[in-house]
């Protein structure tokens, strides 16, 4: 067979593979991760729950949240294969637990630095009896300890009058400084948005807020900080809630780069949003490429009918009307408490949320896709809607990856009678489209060409391999069938 004609073949082949994908509802599970779509891990035989979710550039999956390593919980970190398997290279047997003061600790956010250190932030618990501080701790590619972080791999920190605090999120900076976001119990008995800006080595940069430190109080009431931001200016947006009495509301403070209030933003750099005199929490935030503020998390009533619950915001912190009703958006799915955990905002504008759903028994992992003007996605699930059964009794999502190909996974946690694991699924997604490029080779044969197949799944497009292959009217009329079937643009 000629070269020409090989490389047709592979192209063919190419095809046909895309096509089949193609087929699949992109709430499908993938049957080739885990076990039909799952896996869950067990650290010590107790309760364990994934919080948050990191993809590595090998394709490897880190999931982190805590172990209860009896009698106490502890930082949990696991490393799996791209095909869901534990990677024995990490850790011992893929997992790590790290204690901080023989209490209990738990890890609600991770990044991951350039180098593919790690780093989770969360709350540790200072002995008996003790109060909950901010804590991060620093790893090695390989799970262990990074020692020249902190104090032996790990720094707590405490805000001046408080007693009480927890880290949500951390943001590993251009200049490889590291921000953390969360609440801190600033006034009496009341929680506030609080930030913390770290050096390299863990020490706090004092050049930010207060010793490198900033609490936000909105009116003498209880606020939670559960996300945050940094847009490409270098402010710095926390999201969470804010109490209005005798409910709470989705709230929003947006800061200049050293930590003071930017007072551009909403009302002296504070805005908070009530859905329909219930509570309102935000868990997530995206800035959107236009600059403007996407939000999820939910509204409801605990233990009544709490949905999943978005708001689109302009870059000024305004809601946005032409976005649901109003700039506001709720969805339901079995009439029961739901979840907005977390999010993804995809190229085309679309907005796949994860979290939680009850069915009436149980809660189930929960997917909602929309689009960009916040009407439900009907081609995804069900209506827009799909649910997984993980395990026989309480499953949730907390945290969303978007692979290179187009597959979404998720991570969470799953229960059955007596235990919580780790759980992470993987479902088939939206097939990436091709952009195939056409570049003259330097020393091109008569007749030959060079294509360059790119994956613009996010604002970089990787190419991935080059293909030669002879400009013949045959295969003009194949690149023609490529481009009108699989979304291939010449």
């Amino acid at each position: 067979m000629s070269y020409s004609k090989s490389i047709f073949s592979v192209f063919l082949l190419m095809i046909l593979a895309m096509g089949v994908v193609a087929q699949t509802n992109p709430a499908d599970l993938d049957t080739t991760f885990g076990t039909n779509g799952k896996t869950t891990t067990d650290f010590a035989g107790s309760n364990d729950q994934a919080l948050a979710l990191a993809l590595l550039p090998n394709g490897k999956i880190l999931a982190a949240g805590y172990a209860d390593m009896t009698p106490k919980t502890d930082f949990a970190l696991a490393r799996y294969n791209a095909n869901g398997t534990l990677d024995t290279t990490f850790g011992t047997n893929g997992k790590t637990t790290t204690d901080f003061f023989d209490d209990a600790d738990v890890a609600f956010g991770m990044a991951v630095f350039p180098d593919s250190k790690i780093i989770l932030v969360g709350s540790a618990y200072n002995g008996a009896g003790a109060d909950p501080i901010f804590a991060l701790a620093k790893y090695n590619a390989n799970g262990t300890l990074d020692t020249t972080f902190g104090t032996g791999g790990k720094v707590t920190t405490t805000f001046t009058g408080t007693t009480k605090s927890h880290a949500f999120s951390v943001i590993i900076l251009s200049d490889g400084k590291i921000l953390v976001g969360g609440h801190a119990d600033a006034i009496s008995t009341l929680w506030d948005f609080a930030l913390a800006k770290y050096n390299a080595d863990g020490s706090l940069d004092t050049t930010f807020g207060t010793g490198g430190k900033v609490t936000t109080d909105f009116s003498n009431t209880q606020e939670q900080g559960m996300d945050m931001v940094v847009l490409a200016d270098g402010k710095i947006l926390l999201v969470g809630c804010t109490n209005a009495t005798p409910n709470y509301n989705f709230a929003m403070v947006r800061y200049n780069a050293d930590g003071s209030l930017d007072t551009t933003f909403g009302t002296n750099g504070k805005t908070s949003t009530d859905f329909a005199g219930t509570n309102d929490i935000i868990n997530r935030a995206v800035i959107l490429a236009e600059g403007k503020i996407l939000v999820t998390g939910y509204s409801g009533s605990e233990g009544g009918n709490k949905n999943v619950a978005l708001a689109r915001y302009s870059a000024n912190g305004i809601l946005d009307t032409t976005f649901g009703t109003n700039g506001k958006v709720t969805t339901d799915f079995f009439g029961a408490d739901d979840s907005g955990e977390n999010m993804k905002v995809f190229m085309n504008g679309k907005i796949l949320v994860v979290g939680s759903a009850y069915n009436g028994a149980y809660q189930d992992f929960a997917l909602v896709r929309y689009n960009a003007d916040g009407t439900l996605d009907t081609t995804f699930g069900t209506g827009g809607k799909s649910t997984t059964n993980i395990s026989t009794m309480h499953d949730w999502i907390a945290d969303i990856a978007i692979q290179t190909d187009g597959k979404i996974l998720v991570a969470g946690g799953t229960s059955d009678v007596s235990i919580f694991d780790f759980a992470l699924a993987r479902y088939m997604g939206d097939p990436v489209s091709i952009n195939l490029q056409i570049g003259a080779l330097p020393k091109a044969q008569a007749g030959l060409s060079e294509y360059v197949l790119a994956l613009p799944f996010d604002s970089t497009p990787r190419d991935v391999t080059v293909i030669r292959v002879n400009f013949s009217m045959q295969h003009k009329q194949f690149l023609k069938l490529a481009k009108d079937k699989c979304e291939i643009f010449v």
